[in-house]
């Protein structure tokens, strides 16, 4: 009824602009007539067996836009416009009462079509002739699809992966390279070209910022990515568009790279976390490694440098990847004295580290990076380790003492412990009779060596640390005393001596208390035998040896007994003592030492930057000497300061731990303990 009602508005139109035609005083000579026709192979030709047109409405213009006449064209598809002045006109053919999925076919000038795709033909000059104008009809093909953000980085798109909108699409011709349409992607993704003629074309897509595109993955092609860069970048290969074909597999799979960085830093204070003031480590490699399948391959290789853009950041890494799954490594070897902190030692990811040892390899966890990811704290820290060396000896002479003729043993358990009592290493003495502990954290440790069931324990402490024992049992048999390591520290001679013979003394303990007046020292033994008396000794500081300075009866055979002798000739500083016991057959045996610090002068020694590299700060409240102690107690510096801050140079120390001293009058009043580094 629609289509009956809109040919009947024709009509009258039609009719009624005749009318006012045959009014004009012109010569009527022209015709132009035509066929509107279905191009089932979209060639542009009217050929044998295709379908025709009826009653579609066809207008004459002029070339000015003058309406002049309207027909419906015949059942053969066919329309005539007769008795026509000579003037310039075009025709349009209207296809409203048609199919909306019907276009204009192929318009060239060697095609029977001749109209365009707005309906209208070209302008066209009559002057006493007619004229064929021919009108094609076709289903035209059409091309698209999706254009989408492949997070996991497959190259397959899947549920959960959004599409990427206004993205800019174009259409090639293969052939002469232009562009047929440009579009772009609407918020899901979606492109579509339509109304296309069959031909040879590809697609391009251009990136949106930031964007890469993804892998082509061949394991199914209907959601897979096209972008294979054959008629260049970021295009498809060519296809053919057959007459009526849908195209509409063409997809693009984008990606915003993942990234992961972090900083590779010194831990000066061995915190397991980076602070503000901590600096980073250039020049390490780090190593990114993809897991393939069952494979691990290296997928890229940075070195730590100063990171862009930033004011002092130094140590930095940075890798920007498809997503996939990754873990990085930074390479041990090319660490020449450094050691890694502990992993994940606090609550803030920011700034733990993220690294751990596993075997001989320095790790992170695995992690699955999806398209636009920022991993960008995966730090870890590195510290100077310490070391620390003993060496077990049979003391035959039972003096607590190592001597050149005296045997060592080599084969003996050392454990290096904290003071829980949890093993952090065990070795075995060689040859020489040395354990030796290197790669050690900073901290508090005991060492426990396990002595051949037929001897014992020497006496501990009994003269220069250097030839001594230091088992004093007190964390259970075979066990020293607790001590402390600093970054770059080298502690030797943590020493065990070892004896066959029954010890006339246990000692339980000795401790000085400093009164008003006197050093009192005090001491109680677990059990004496055949003990005479016991002498009290006292380190010259000034003289670097041991005085006798007392002297105290023993009970001779007892079990747990004490004493005490008071010292009146105090100093002030550090006041060291040890115990004698004498037995009635002359031997000798010295006890662990003890020691007060005595505060009658208030001078205290502060040292700055510690760690240093290259020079150090003494502040010291009174004029003085100051000396300078290595790891193994050699001096390496005097230097004599007047009260106030004075600077020392120590970029020929090498890399290690110090104490610096400081004597006022030839006493020593105070101490400071320092790290040199690299």
């Amino acid at each position: 009824m629609k289509y009956f009602l809109l040919c009947s508005f024709i009509l009258y139109c039609t009719l009624l602009q005749a009318k006012n035609f045959e009014s004009r005083s012109h010569t009527v000579s022209g015709s132009v007539s035509g066929i509107v026709w279905h191009d089932e192979n979209i060639n542009g030709m009217i050929d044998q067996g295709e379908d025709v047109f009826p009653q579609i409405p066809v207008f004459l213009f002029t070339c000015t836009g003058q309406f002049t006449d309207a027909v419906l064209t015949q059942n053969d598809g066919s329309f005539t416009f007769s008795g026509i002045p000579n003037e310039n006109y075009k025709i349009f053919v209207s296809t409203s009462g048609i199919n909306s999925f019907y276009s204009f076919t192929i318009l060239d000038p060697s095609t029977d079509n001749q109209v365009a795709s707005t309906g209208y033909s070209d302008c066209f000059s009559l002057v006493d002739e007619s004229l064929e104008i021919h009108a094609g009809l076709a289903i035209l093909g059409s091309v698209g699809d999706k254009v989408w953000d492949d997070l996991n980085g497959n190259g397959l798109q899947e549920i959960n992966e959004p599409g990427i909108p206004n993205v800019e699409v174009e259409l090639v011709n293969v052939y002469s390279s232009s562009i047929i349409q440009t579009t772009t992607t609407t918020s899901n993704g979606i492109y579509l070209f339509n109304n296309l003629i069959p031909g040879d074309y590809f697609i391009r897509f251009i990136p949106p910022s930031g964007y890469q595109k993804t892998i082509i993955n061949s394991s199914d092609t209907h959601i897979n990515s096209n972008i294979t860069d054959a008629n260049g970048d970021f295009t498809t290969d060519a296809f053919n568009l057959s007459p009526t074909a849908n195209v509409f597999d063409l997809d693009a799979g984008f990606y915003i790279c993942a990234k992961i960085c972090g900083i590779i830093y010194y831990d000066g204070n061995v915190s397991d976390s980076i602070d503000s003031e901590e600096n980073g480590v250039n020049g390490l490699e780090v190593r990114l490694w993809k897991i393939d399948g069952q494979d691990s391959i290296i997928f890229d290789t940075k070195i730590t440098a100063h990171q862009p853009d930033s004011p002092s950041n130094d140590g930095y890494y940075e890798f920007c990847v498809p997503p996939g799954i990754y873990y990085s490594e930074v390479v041990i070897n090319s660490i020449t004295h450094l050691m890694p902190g502990l992993p994940f030692a606090t609550s803030n990811p920011d700034t733990y580290n993220h690294y751990f040892l596993s075997g001989s390899r320095l790790i992170t966890n695995h992690r699955v990076l999806k398209s636009g990811d920022n991993f960008c704290h995966i730090n870890t820290g590195l510290f100077c380790p310490a070391y620390i060396s003993g060496v077990v000896w049979l003391d035959s002479s039972q003096d607590g003492l190592r001597e050149n003729t005296e045997v060592v043993m080599s084969g003996i358990t050392a454990h290096l412990c904290y003071p829980d009592g949890s093993v952090v290493a065990h070795t075995l003495t060689d040859e020489s009779g040395f354990c030796f502990f290197d790669q050690v954290r900073p901290g508090e440790y005991f060492i426990k060596y396990f002595s051949v069931p037929a001897l014992t324990f020497t006496t501990p402490f009994a003269g220069i640390q250097t030839v001594d024992s230091d088992v004093t049992g007190a964390f259970g048999d075979g066990t020293t005393n607790f001590f402390i390591v600093g970054p770059c520290d080298t502690m030797r001679n943590i020493d065990a001596g070892t004896t066959y013979a029954v010890l006339p003394v246990f000692w339980k303990d000795i401790s000085v208390k400093s009164t008003a007046t006197s050093n009192l020292v005090s001491w109680t033994v677990a059990s004496e035998i055949n003990v005479s008396h016991y002498l009290i000794a006292k380190y010259e500081h000034e003289n670097n040896q041991w005085r006798e300075c007392g002297e105290v009866a023993a009970f001779g055979f007892s079990k747990e007994r004490s004493y005490s002798y008071e010292d009146l000739a105090t100093e002030s500083g550090q006041n060291i003592y040890k115990i004698i016991a004498v037995d009635y057959d002359g031997k000798r045996q010295v006890s662990p030492l003890a020691s007060v610090f005595r505060t009658e002068r208030q001078a205290e020694l502060k040292i700055s930057p510690n760690p240093a590299s290259e020079s150090v700060v003494i502040s010291i409240p009174d004029t003085g000497m100051i000396r300078i102690y290595n790891s193994i107690g050699k001096i390496v510096g005097e230097y004599s300061f007047n009260k106030g801050q004075s600077e020392i140079n120590v970029q020929n120390f090498p890399q290690g731990s110090y104490r610096a001293i400081l004597f006022v009058d030839g006493k020593v009043v105070s101490s400071q303990a320092f790290n040199v580094v690299k």
